[in-house]
């Protein structure tokens, strides 16, 4: 593979960026403050110098006359210092990056994706929107930071032009216009489309850097993709900040991507300088909460977040554990959601909130150590006697009789009554408003149950924001919201009845063989998922000779698939987890860790995962094993067909008992 020409030169100017970036990230941001405002909102003013270590994502040539547009780059934070011309990726003029068909766009000459090894550049793309054209792309002297005691120097061969701006801490406002006439020009997402794979590419950017990095192997933690953010995603990413907005998408689309992004996006100092869309939040920015399914979803989407935002201002959590954290008691909350409807049912916060004011009518609240348990109790035992003999909570016989089926208090704590605990927790303590966050991002967003809807809208701040994500192919649970217009009701989303999501149908992380396999589960006009990665191997079908060899078959094909991606990361997906866990150990594999997701043997590794813990995760290599084990709910296979397009090269099924019908017809064609 050659080498670009200008590789060396950019790697050293994204080095510059970075000591420049830190340099101006050191500088104390209290010093201009006042002392009343210091007092009040310290936290909010120190937040703002955190953060934004993240390399230069490309830069832009146009056809101008003006210096700083002719040639300029983009990064996490505005620099102007020198011959650096770096803009926010978030300001309104990245759109010349991210969005080609966006206002001022016929200037471009070139667009120029950098891909990064950790914070440093490790290889370069560029799209031509004029072919034949002559390069913006302008050569300057270039002083190169290193680490040592001396400075090295690199020059390119051609000369300098004469002149430079004047530096300023500042972003200017974006000569094509601002965030709100940006944010009305946003492209149409990406329509479903059939046919070839240059179709389905129709309308993408940095498309060679995108192939090669679905060609590198999956790692544990997701690694920036910013610089390779597609139109449609960028759109969504980059929403009114003033608006709410629902995402569905298919697998692979990158909705984790959008949501890990939006978050990034909400609190990035470019809207909040001068002319910004939130430049009247200046001195208090906004607080964003993102919650995943899983600690697996935290760990994997934290990578992402992290150079380009401050942890005081975007904090990222997981649903079971922000109901624990409302309740205030400590576990363990075995099981899954499961249950009955009543259980999670978005009634239950009426009567939580009744049982408070019956018992607050006769008693006082407990203070001091283990008062929050005792009320709780409380609460809770008032749900289960439907009230007092004088103050029922309700007649209907239904929920009177699924009151007297709930177990006593000191046998409820199990993850299906944990959203019942933390509602019992809020209708006698509230949220304190400086917990509350002023954007909610919730990805797997099809797998919030109604009640714990309830819990994290305790979480929202009046005038608030919503960012949803999610499939609802994938849904897991009978007793979760079965469309999107439900859930735009619960919260509120829209006066008229009628809701229409965002869609995201362009997938980029499993093959066309693997997406072809699994949407044979999907309703038929639910299906037609297409993928940038047209090709890919055949997804393998093994039935297992007898009964007591699915766990030594299955392993053989997770160990067979480990040694091809070496470089990356297999995973076996099961139902049956401690069955595989026995045939792991008895083959001399040991676990890694604490846990049991990572087992390793002869320098090699498998990942195992029940179907909760993997979704929002991806893998080089998946081995589902019996397929026909995987639960169902209302006719469909949400649980199997997300563990089936966990895959990111290549997907194996193991079986003997029993195969979906859709999949062994699909494994015949």
């Amino acid at each position: 593979m050659t080498t670009h020409p200008d590789l060396p030169y950019e790697q050293a100017k994204n080095k510059e960026y970075l000591a420049k970036l830190e340099k101006k990230l050191q500088r104390n941001p209290l010093a201009d403050v006042e002392r009343n405002v210091l007092w009040i909102d310290a936290v909010d003013h120190q937040i703002k110098a955190n953060g934004f270590h993240h390399p230069l994502l490309g830069r832009v040539g146009c056809d101008s006359d003006d210096e700083e547009l002719r040639d300029f780059y983009i990064g996490s934070r505005f620099i102007q210092d020198g011959d650096v011309q770096v803009y926010s990726w978030a300001a309104p003029i990245a759109r010349l990056f991210f969005q080609p068909e966006s206002e001022g766009s016929e200037d471009v000459v070139v667009r120029r994706t950098f891909t990064h090894r950790l914070t440093d550049v490790s290889d370069l793309d560029d799209d031509w929107a004029r072919e034949g054209a002559d390069s913006p792309f302008t050569a300057r002297a270039l002083s190169v930071p290193v680490p040592a005691p001396g400075r090295s120097t690199r020059r390119r061969v051609t000369p300098a032009p004469a002149g430079s701006s004047t530096p300023t801490d500042a972003e200017p406002s974006s000569p094509i216009g601002s965030a709100e006439r940006g944010a009305a020009a946003l492209p149409a997402t990406t329509k479903a489309r059939t046919g070839s794979a240059a179709d389905i590419r129709e309308g993408m950017r940095a498309q060679d850097a995108v192939l090669k990095r679905l060609a590198a192997p999956r790692e544990d933690k997701l690694q920036s993709v910013l610089a390779l953010l597609q139109p449609d995603q960028h759109a969504l990413v980059s929403w009114p900040v003033d608006e709410s907005v629902v995402v569905q998408g298919h697998p692979g689309t990158g909705k984790t991507v959008v949501a890990a992004y939006r978050a990034s996006y909400l609190v990035n100092p470019a809207l909040y300088e001068q002319g910004g869309a939130l430049a009247g939040r200046a001195t208090k920015p906004l607080r964003v909460l993102v919650v995943g399914p899983t600690p697996g979803y935290v760990a994997h989407v934290e990578g992402l977040i992290k150079p380009l935002a401050a942890s005081e201002q975007v904090r990222v959590t997981h649903l079971a554990d922000l109901m624990a954290e409302t309740t205030g008691l400590k576990g363990p909350w075995p099981g899954a959601i499961g249950g009955e409807h009543d259980d999670v049912d978005a009634q239950a916060r009426n009567f939580a909130e009744r049982a408070a004011r019956i018992f607050e009518s006769n008693n006082r609240w407990r203070e001091g150590n283990g008062a929050r348990r005792e009320n709780i109790r409380q609460v809770y035992e008032l749900i289960r006697s439907n009230g007092t003999p004088g103050r029922p909570l309700v007649e209907d016989v239904e929920q009177i009789s699924w009151m007297r089926k709930l177990p006593p208090f000191d046998q409820a704590f199990k993850r299906r009554y944990l959203p019942l605990m933390a509602q019992c927790r809020l209708a006698y303590s509230p949220i304190p408003d400086a917990l509350r966050f002023d954007h909610i991002i919730v990805d797997e967003a099809q797998d919030v149950s109604p009640i714990e809807w309830n819990v994290l809208d305790h979480y929202l701040r009046r005038e608030g924001r919503w960012t949803l994500v999610g499939d609802m192919n994938q849904r897991r649970s009978d007793v979760t919201y079965g469309s999107w217009s439900e859930i735009a009701d619960h919260l509120a989303l829209t006066a008229d009845g009628e809701f229409q999501p965002q869609k995201m149908t362009r997938g980029y992380r499993s093959t066309g063989a693997v997406l072809r396999f699994a949407d044979r589960l999907l309703p038929a006009k639910h299906r037609g998922n297409q993928t940038v990665q047209a090709t890919g191997e055949s997804v393998a079908v093994r039935r297992a000779p007898r009964p007591n060899l699915v766990w030594t078959t299955a392993l053989q094909t997770a160990r067979d698939l480990a040694t091809k991606h070496a470089d990356g990361s297999t995973a076996i997906i099961t139902v049956n987890p401690g069955e595989m866990i026995g045939e792991l150990g008895r083959s001399g594999w040991r676990r890694k860790g604490s846990g049991f997701h990572v087992w390793q043997k002869d320098n090699l590794s498998v990942r195992l995962f029940p179907p909760e813990d993997a979704r929002g995760l991806e893998f080089d290599a998946v081995v589902v094993v019996e397929p026909g084990d995987f639960p169902e709910n209302l006719g469909r296979t949400g649980q199997l067909y997300t563990s089936l397009t966990r895959a990111n090269r290549e997907l194996a099924v193991v079986w003997y008992r029993n195969m979906p019908d859709a999949l062994r017809r699909a494994a015949r064609s």
